[in-house]
C-alpha cells in the first residue's frame, strides 16, 4: 500500500506559519501553562463501573482486606481536584447499588507541592472530605517515595490492598523524544525540534535509534511495532511511563490502571496517523497522540494484562491494565474486562461532541430534548453550561416542562461540580432551580458560590430574589443593600429591588402585612400578582378548584386577573403560604363580615400531605383574633375526608345544619370561643350569608333572589 510521506516538502513552511500564530509554542519563547483537561461525567461513570467490578472480583478472590482502606491514586486530579471530585461522585453513585457495603475507599490525588494542599484545604468540600477520610493528598515529586499528607502530619504511603491508578491523560504529556518506525528502521528525534519545524538537511532532526542504548522493555516494544508497520510516529513519554512503573512496583498487592487519552489502538488508525498531525495535535490541545499498541506491548513486559477500546471518530483510546502478584492471574482480568464496555465508551466522545453541538444552538431547543440530552451525558456540568442559555430561553418562553425531572437534573449537575476556580456554574444552576421553584436548593447553591468567589452584586441579587420569593423580604432587603453597595447599576439587584418596593407598597399595619410563624419556616404573605405564576403551578391539580368551588385557572394571565378581582372585594384577605425552601406552598383566605369570617384554604399539589394546613390555618386564625374576629366558619364537601381531619386538628367542630338543595352535599364547621354554643354558631352562620348576600339557602330562611356572584368557600388539604 502507498505510505504517507514521512518528510512532506511543504511541512517546514506550514510549521513556520503555525509558529508565528501560536503564542504558546516553545519556539516563540516559552510555553504557556496548559490546564489539566476536566474529566467528563460519562467517563467518570464508566470508570467507576470498571473499578467497582475490579473490587468485587478482588473480594471474590480473597485479595481485599475490608478492614483496610482501598486506595485510588489520581495522577491528574485537575485544578483544585475537580477530577478527583468527579470520580468520588461517580464511585458513590456506583457503590450505592453494590454489595460492597463495608468497603472503605480513599482517593489520593497526587500533588507535587504542599502549597497545592493548602489551596485545597480552603475549599469547604475538601475540608469535609479529609475529615471523613475518603480523600488524602499524596505528595509525590518523583524524586522521593510518595507520602500521605494527613491533617495530623506526613506518613509514608503503603497500601494493604490492590491499588487503582487513575492515569487519565498524563501519558499524553510532552515527550522529550519521538520515535518512528520507518520502513524497517527505527528513528528518533527531539520533540522540541519537531515543534520548531526544523528539518535542516538529510531529514533534519531524525537520526537512527540504537536499540542497545534503550531500556530493554522499550527496545523490545519498539521492535514489535517496527515489524508490524511501515511508517508510523511513536511518541514515548519516558518520564511519565517511568513514574507509572514506579507505582506498579509499589502496588505490591496488585493494581488496576486506567488511561484515557488521544491516540490509536487499531492497525488501521495507527497507519493513518501522520507525523505532521502529531505535532499539530500538540499545538492545538497540548497533548501528543499516543500509540496504544506500543503502550500495551510495554505494559505486558511489565507484567500487566491490557485491554483497549478506541473511538475512531474522535481518535481517542481508553486502556485498562491489570497487574500484580500471582494471586491475580487466571480469570480475574477477564472478569474485570467483561464490564469494560467497549461499545459504550466508544460512544462517549462522539456523543458528547454531538450533544455540545446541539446544546450550543440558540434556537430554543425543546426542553424535553434538552433534558434527554443532559441525561444521556450523565448530567455533565460542561454540557449543562453549554445548553444553559437555550434552556433558560425555553423556560421563559413557557414551553411545557417536567418540573420534577428538571429539578433532579439541576441537582445532579451540581453533584458533579466542585465550586472552585472562579466557576459561575452556581449562577446557572440557581437560575434553573429558581424557575423550577426549588428555592431552598437555589439558595444553597448561591451561598456556596458566594463562598468560593469574590462577592458579586449579581449573586447577591439572585440570593435576594430567593429570599423575596420565599417570604423573607427583610433578609432580601439586607442582601440588596450589600449588592448595590458593590455595584449600584447591577441589573439583577436593581430589578429585585424594584420588585421588593412594589410589594412593600401594598403592605399596611393591619391585614396587608406578612405574618411569620414563630417556630416553623412559614410566612403568610398578602397575595399579589407577583405570586401568580407560583400559585398557578400549585393550583394545577383540577381537584383543587372542584373541591373549593373556586374558578379554574389555566394561564398566568388568568391567575393575575383572579388575584386582582378578589383583592378588590371588601373584607376579603387572601394570603400566599410561603415556605422558606419551597416558596408558595398553599393559599389561605378569610372573608370577614362584622366579627365573623369565612375560611378557605388549599395546599398546593406538590406539598399536600406534608402537615402544612394545620400550622398555616392556626397562624391565620390567631392573627384574625388579634384583629377582632371571634368566629370562623367554613364548608366542605362530604367526601373531602382529608380536609375534615385538617379542620379537626386546628379546632374546628362540625355543625348539624345543612344547606338546601342543590347545596345539600356540603357540611359546615365552626371555630368560636368556648362559650359559643352550636345553636348560636348556626344563627351566626345564617346571618353571615344574609349579610353578605351569598347564594346558599338554609332551612327557616326567607326565599330571596340569588345574587349574581357565588362567594362560597371550602378547604382542601
Amino acid at each position: 500500500m502507498p505510505s504517507q510521506s514521512f518528510f512532506p516538502t511543504r511541512r517546514k513552511q506550514q510549521a513556520a506559519n503555525t509558529n508565528r500564530s501560536t503564542s504558546s509554542d516553545p519556539a516563540s519563547g516559552g510555553e504557556a501553562s496548559r490546564p489539566v483537561p476536566r474529566m467528563h461525567a460519562l467517563v467518570a461513570r464508566h470508570w467507576a463501573a470498571v473499578i467497582v467490578n475490579y473490587w468485587e472480583n478482588c473480594l471474590h478472590e480473597g485479595l481485599l482486606d475490608l478492614s483496610q482502606p482501598i486506595d485510588l491514586v489520581d495522577l491528574m486530579p485537575g485544578a483544585s481536584g475537580v477530577n478527583t471530585w468527579m470520580m468520588h461522585q461517580a464511585l458513590s453513585q456506583r457503590l450505592s447499588g453494590s454489595a460492597l457495603g463495608r468497603l472503605r475507599y480513599r482517593l489520593l490525588p497526587v500533588v507535587t507541592d504542599r502549597m497545592h494542599v493548602r489551596e485545597w484545604r480552603d475549599v469547604a468540600e475538601w475540608q469535609q472530605a479529609e475529615s471523613d477520610g475518603w480523600m488524602v493528598p499524596l505528595l509525590w515529586n518523583r524524586q522521593a517515595l510518595p507520602c500521605l499528607l494527613h491533617q495530623s502530619g506526613r506518613r509514608e504511603w503503603r497500601s494493604q490492598n490492590p491499588v487503582t491508578i487513575l492515569v487519565q491523560q498524563m501519558l499524553a504529556a510532552r515527550p522529550k523524544q519521538v520515535y518512528a518506525a520507518h520502513y524497517g528502521k527505527l528513528l528518533q528525534a527531539p520533540f522540541e525540534r519537531l515543534l520548531q519545524g526544523d528539518e535542516g538537511e538529510d531529514n533534519g532532526p531524525w537520526k537512527p535509534a540504537d536499540p542497545a542504548c534503550l531500556p530493554d522493555r522499550l527496545a523490545a516494544s519498539l521492535q514489535a511495532i517496527l515489524s508490524r508497520f511501515n511508517s508510523v510516529p511513536l511518541a514515548w513519554p519516558t518520564e511519565e511511563v517511568g513514574a507509572l512503573e514506579n507505582l506498579f512496583s509499589m502496588a505490591t498487592n496488585g493494581y488496576l490502571a486506567l488511561i484515557e487519552a488521544p491516540g490509536e489502538e487499531s492497525d488501521r488508525s495507527i497507519r493513518l496517523r501522520t507525523f505532521p498531525e502529531l505535532v499539530q495535535s500538540y499545538r492545538d490541545t497540548g497533548m501528543v497522540p499516543l500509540n496504544f499498541r506500543l503502550l500495551a506491548e510495554y505494559f505486558s513486559r511489565c507484567g500487566g494484562i491490557c485491554t483497549e477500546v478506541e473511538s475512531r471518530s474522535q481518535r481517542r483510546c481508553m486502556q485498562a491494565v491489570i497487574g500484580g502478584p500471582p494471586g491475580q492471574a487466571g480469570d480475574l482480568p477477564k472478569r474485570v474486562f467483561s464490564i469494560f464496555d467497549k461499545d459504550e465508551w466508544a460512544r462517549h466522545a462522539p456523543l458528547l461532541t454531538a450533544m455540545k453541538a446541539l446544546a450550543a444552538h440558540r434556537d430554543r431547543m425543546a426542553l424535553d430534548s434538552a433534558l434527554i440530552n443532559l441525561q444521556c451525558a450523565a448530567s455533565d456540568p460542561e454540557l449543562f453550561s453549554t445548553a444553559f442559555q437555550s434552556v433558560l430561553a425555553s423556560i421563559k418562553n413557557n414551553q411545557p416542562l417536567d418540573r420534577d425531572d428538571w429539578t433532579e437534573a439541576a441537582r445532579a449537575v451540581w453533584g458533579w461540580h466542585l465550586p472552585v476556580d472562579g466557576s459561575l456554574l452556581h449562577r446557572e444552576i440557581a437560575a434553573v432551580s429558581m424557575r423550577m421553584g426549588d428555592w431552598g436548593f437555589a439558595r444553597q447553591v448561591l451561598q456556596r458560590g458566594l463562598q468560593s468567589n469574590p462577592r458579586q452584586a449579581s449573586d447577591l441579587g439572585y440570593l435576594a430574589w430567593c429570599e423575596l420569593r420565599t417570604g423573607r423580604s427583610d433578609l432580601a432587603s439586607s442582601l440588596l443593600e450589600e449588592a448595590l453597595s458593590i455595584d449600584r447599576q447591577d441589573p439583577i439587584a436593581c430589578e429585585v429591588k424594584a420588585r421588593l418596593l412594589e410589594r412593600r407598597a401594598l403592605f399596611d399595619n393591619a391585614w396587608r402585612k406578612p405574618i411569620a410563624h414563630p417556630t416553623l419556616p412559614l410566612v403568610l404573605e398578602p397575595l399579589d400578582c407577583m405570586h401568580a405564576e407560583a400559585l398557578l403551578v400549585q393550583y394545577r391539580d383540577p381537584q383543587i378548584a372542584i373541591m373549593t368551588g373556586l374558578q379554574a385557572l389555566s394561564t398566568v394571565e388568568q391567575a393575575r386577573k383572579w388575584i386582582v378581582e378578589h383583592d378588590d372585594e371588601v373584607g376579603r384577605h387572601a394570603y400566599a403560604v410561603m415556605h422558606r425552601d419551597h416558596g408558595l406552598v398553599a393559599y389561605v383566605c378569610l372573608s370577614n363580615s362584622a366579627h365573623a369570617s369565612y375560611f378557605c384554604f388549599w395546599v398546593g399539589v406538590d406539598y399536600q400531605g406534608q402537615g402544612l394546613s394545620g400550622p398555616a390555618a392556626s397562624l391565620l386564625c390567631d392573627y384574625a383574633r388579634q384583629m377582632g374576629i371571634t368566629q370562623f366558619y367554613t364548608s366542605i364537601y362530604d367526601d373531602n375526608v382529608r380536609s375534615v381531619r385538617s379542620l379537626v386538628r386546628v379546632g374546628f367542630k362540625p355543625m348539624r345544619i345543612r344547606a338546601l338543595n342543590p347545596d345539600q352535599d356540603r357540611c359546615f364547621y365552626y371555630s368560636c370561643d368556648p362559650d359559643v354554643t352550636e345553636e348560636q354558631a348556626t344563627r351566626e352562620l345564617i346571618d353571615y350569608h344574609v349579610r353578605e348576600k351569598l347564594p346558599l339557602r338554609f332551612p327557616g330562611m326567607e326565599p330571596e333572589k340569588p345574587p349574581l356572584a357565588d362567594a362560597s368557600s371550602a378547604l382542601v388539604e
